[in-house]
């Protein structure tokens, strides 16, 4: 696993792309998945940085900054429209099955609450800053669906290492039991994605989606 260090040209007319399905079966419900596109880089990012860091060490990983964050390559075909580049991938596909709120524990902010005190105790037993579980809407969902050019036997090995997908995964949400890889014979079908436009509005258009760097007026 590498870092890229050059903005890499279109390659979506490589051969050595193949068009492909890609499917993660689901044991629980998905955090954030109707409020975000969650295109399939965004999984396949995480499963380059476990396996990065898994070879590296995170401390050999550049630091992240308001202006600076890495870029892995990925077993993926590249575009390049209007300046900036991304990932031959589509966004999320899915069916919902329903809808539901889950809870998650919102901590105390008390890093930022020390910097305004010299107590040497925080009381957080009661009042609106002490930890209380925040609820979020979730959806219920059997498979999430992408589509992607890319080399399928890299790419099913990264995403193996991805256990969720979506909000607060660590706490048990958007558990992916099984990831497939399948052929498919539409190399258009990527195209399904947020994409730069000079008309849009400002969006991520590539992993990490959180990072200001990202956004470009797309549509």
């Amino acid at each position: 696993m590498e870092l890229i260090t050059d903005p890499p040209g279109d390659t979506t007319a490589d051969p050595r792309w193949q068009p492909v399905k890609v499917v993660a079966h689901l044991a629980t419900p998905v955090i954030n998945l109707d409020t975000h596109p969650m295109h399939l880089d965004g999984p396949v990012s995480w499963g380059a940085y476990i396996a990065y860091t898994a070879e590296y060490g995170h401390c050999a990983l550049p630091p992240m900054s308001p202006t600076q964050v890495v870029d892995f390559t990925l077993p993926l075909a590249t575009w390049q429209m209007h300046g900036a580049w991304g990932w031959a991938c589509s966004r999320a596909v899915y069916d919902p099955v329903g809808y539901t709120t889950l809870a998650a524990r919102r901590r105390p902010a008390v890093d930022e609450m020390a910097r305004y005190t010299s107590d040497k105790k925080h009381h957080l037993a009661a009042g609106p800053m002490k930890a209380r579980d925040t609820p979020l809407a979730a959806t219920l969902i059997d498979t999430v669906t992408w589509f992607a050019l890319a080399d399928p036997e890299p790419l099913a090995s990264l995403l193996d290492r991805v256990h969720t997908i979506g909000r607060h995964g660590r706490h048990g949400h958007g558990r992916v039991h099984a990831w497939e890889v399948l052929p498919h014979d539409d190399r258009d079908a990527w195209r399904d994605r947020v994409l730069p436009h000079p008309d849009g509005v400002p969006q991520p258009i590539r992993a990490p989606y959180h990072h200001p760097t990202r956004k470009v007026p797309a549509r």
